[in-house]
């Protein structure tokens, strides 16, 4: 599933509730990362409507805070 099909499928499910960039490596694999406070309850989601995505989870300091993220790597 591509990104322009599942953001709106998020922003169903959680509103606004997470925000998200991505950006494309020189390798060519485009990284989108969401951010958000429930990063369980959205990486469950996607890997059920998407199991084939490589998602990872994991937790980042930015400016002293604490953030929850889910990235999804595209090739």
């Amino acid at each position: 599933m591509n990104w322009n099909t599942l953001r709106p499928l998020l922003r169903q499910e959680f509103g606004k509730n997470f925000m998200f960039y991505n950006d494309l490596y020189k390798s060519g694999t485009r990284r989108i990362k969401i951010r958000t406070h429930n990063v369980e309850d959205i990486y469950n989601f996607i890997k059920n409507i998407s199991p084939e995505l490589n998602l990872n989870i994991y937790q980042e300091e930015v400016w002293g805070n604490r953030f929850n993220s889910v990235t999804i790597h595209y090739k």
